[in-house]
């Protein structure tokens, strides 16, 4: 038998980095649009607000106040109906994305068990263990295991063969985007 992290080997493998990457751009730019939509909600708020404290203005006339009235009520409705556009939109998003993602994966989880198969039958391995899960106990399956048969790093570096520099360029832009925790602003 032989042993492999696959959990290592799908977080190390370029083409996940490169999803994550597609999948985080496709995030940002729903949540700008998403935030287009919150401003003009809360520019409608904003002016409901002003339309409601007008009508009931007593210094305005009774037909300026009914106006104001009115306009209220049609400022409130394109204020909810745009409450529903935006929570429809980012339900729609998210599902979109949750699909997105499932399709990368599965994709890149049969390459990945296809290289595994591959080496499995070069080198004569009658089964290949996945070490990385762990017992409905929540302990690992395999106590112990021969590290000489472990894997993990072969298919790590066959997997990404020719794609270095890429994956390091994507991980440059990952932990770039990382805040660190010990830069926490001073009150």
């Amino acid at each position: 038998p032989a042993y492999v992290d696959m959990e290592k080997v799908f977080q190390e493998y370029y083409k996940t980095a490169r999803a994550d990457k597609y999948l985080r751009e496709q995030t940002d730019t729903y949540r700008e649009y998403a935030k287009t939509l919150a401003a003009q909600i809360d520019g409608l708020k904003d002016r409901f607000e002003d339309l409601l404290e007008a009508s009931q203005n007593i210094v305005l006339a009774e037909e300026v106040r009914e106006g104001k009235r009115q306009e209220a009520q049609l400022t409130l409705r394109d204020f909810e109906n745009k409450k529903r556009q935006l929570q429809d939109y980012e339900r729609h998003r998210k599902e979109e994305l949750s699909k997105q993602y499932e399709k990368r994966r599965n994709t890149i989880i049969e390459e990945i068990a296809l290289l595994v198969k591959n080496i499995a039958k070069t080198e004569s391995y009658d089964v290949v263990f996945d070490i990385s899960g762990k017992t409905l106990n929540g302990i690992p399956p395999f106590v112990y295991y021969d590290e000489n048969k472990l894997i993990t790093e072969t298919l790590i570096t066959e997997l990404n063969r020719g794609h270095e520099d890429e994956l390091r360029e994507l991980r440059a832009e990952i932990e770039g985007e990382v805040e660190p925790l010990d830069n926490e602003p001073e009150e």
